[in-house]
């Protein structure tokens, strides 16, 4: 009997103990999402994101100003990238074409404060283009689907 009420005990113990672990995994999960759904808006936040102008966010934390044609970014419009990066240009069916200025803040590409400003086609650098470095110095001429020339 004495066995038994030992045995009793340390399952109820063990399943106390498992129980409250879970209950914190659990928790700290909670928390995230809720975190990662309430803490920005996402979507369209204000305008027309359909066929107009309007503001987006996106679930990365990008977010879009300007024109939208069929739900996709169409027109003139700035695009901030949760890293920081800015395009402030020409658009069409979702993707940079025409002219715009790309500025580079987080050096994954081009080393910080770098700017291109020229032809976009495909959302890559492609025509005439001028990139400016921070320090001042300068490349101009051409890129082809985003190399330069």
């Amino acid at each position: 009997m004495y066995f038994l009420k030992l045995a009793t005990f340390a399952f109820v113990n063990f399943i106390n103990r498992k129980l409250k672990t879970m209950k914190i995994k659990l928790a700290v999960f909670l928390l995230i999402v809720q975190g990662l759904f309430s803490c920005s808006q996402m979507g369209c936040v204000s305008g027309n994101c359909y066929d107009g102008q309007g503001i987006m966010v996106y679930v990365d934390g990008s977010k879009y100003v300007g024109g939208f044609e069929n739900g996709k970014r169409h027109g003139q419009g700035k695009l901030t990238y949760s890293g920081g990066d800015k395009y402030i240009g020409e658009w069409d069916n979702d993707e940079r074409n025409g002219q715009g200025t790309m500025v580079y803040v987080n050096g994954t590409v081009y080393p910080k404060g770098t700017k291109y400003i020229g032809e976009w086609k495909n959302d890559r650098q492609h025509g005439k283009g001028k990139l400016i470095f921070k320090n001042g110095s300068k490349f101009e001429g051409e890129w082809i689907d985003g190399n330069r020339k």
